[in-house]
């Protein structure tokens, strides 16, 4: 699979005027993890431990949550500004439910 170019982001301007030149903002990797909250039934977990891993015999194995993962690369000053603009972008979206849904954002 082909990488995305270092300093390169679709649809982002993250060319910057400094001291007379042009310079790149170099791109970071940015993962989202969104779980459903303890408490929040998780029928998907449920079905995965229960109709394969506990039928193949794993019956060490009590639970299974199921969680997604969203992987950004953006382009921003430092990790830290990464990961400040990829959480903005999932709160102002709503790529998650707040009431039912945790989530992580971390550098890559």
């Amino acid at each position: 699979m082909m990488q995305p170019s270092r300093w390169f982001l679709a649809g982002a301007n993250t060319d910057k005027e400094t001291a007379g030149h042009r310079h790149h903002m170099p791109a970071h990797e940015i993962l989202v993890t969104i779980e459903n909250k303890p408490g929040i039934s998780d029928p998907e977990g449920d079905t995965i431990l229960n109709d394969l891993v506990l039928r193949g015999g794993a019956t060490a194995v009590s639970r299974i949550r199921c969680s997604k993962n969203l992987r950004f690369t953006i382009a921003a000053e430092s990790p830290q500004d990464a990961i400040e603009a990829v959480r903005k972008i999932c709160d102002d979206l709503r790529i998650y439910n707040p009431l039912v849904s945790r989530v992580s954002v971390s550098a890559v």
